[in-house]
């Protein structure tokens, strides 16, 4: 089991009205805040994500088209450029699709794409499984990259 350091301290505050009728908000901590360490916080334990790699290894490139299916399986036109996506970096914001100017991580063009064309049981703020959502325009899906 893994161990970390989480600082906890514990806040209680007091209502007070005076005679003139003038409210006050006191604020007591068990540990005075001037105690308080301040530990500069680690960044997250996990490994780079699936894309990443995927960048690293090559099988993904900057100038790689890539389509979100959930739109063809709901019976929305593979030809429809508003579900293509071209990779333009390999930073957060990555995509890009034609004839806009806008940056989108994979997650906001997801939700743009969902809620431009009402798709259903896709739940927007849901960002896990976009390994499998997302493929080239071979039919290949990005989980498939991974397992060559």
């Amino acid at each position: 089991m893994e161990t970390g350091d989480i600082n906890i301290n514990v806040l209680t505050f007091s209502y007070f009205k005076d005679k003139d009728g003038n409210e006050f908000l006191a604020k007591k901590s068990l540990i005075a805040e001037s105690e308080l360490i301040d530990k500069p916080r680690n960044k997250t334990k996990r490994g780079p994500s699936v894309f990443k790699k995927l960048f690293a290894a090559g099988k993904l490139k900057v100038g790689d088209e890539i389509i979100y299916y959930p739109d063809i399986e709901q019976g929305i036109d593979k030809n429809e450029e508003r579900i293509h996506a071209r990779i333009v970096n390999t930073s957060m914001k990555c995509l890009k699709r034609a004839n806009e100017n806008e940056l989108y991580s994979l997650h906001a063009m997801r939700s743009k794409i969902v809620n431009e064309f009402g798709l259903k049981n896709i739940r927007t703020n849901w960002a896990f499984g976009s390994t499998y959502e997302w493929g080239l325009p071979d039919g290949k899906r990005i989980n498939e990259l991974i397992d060559e």
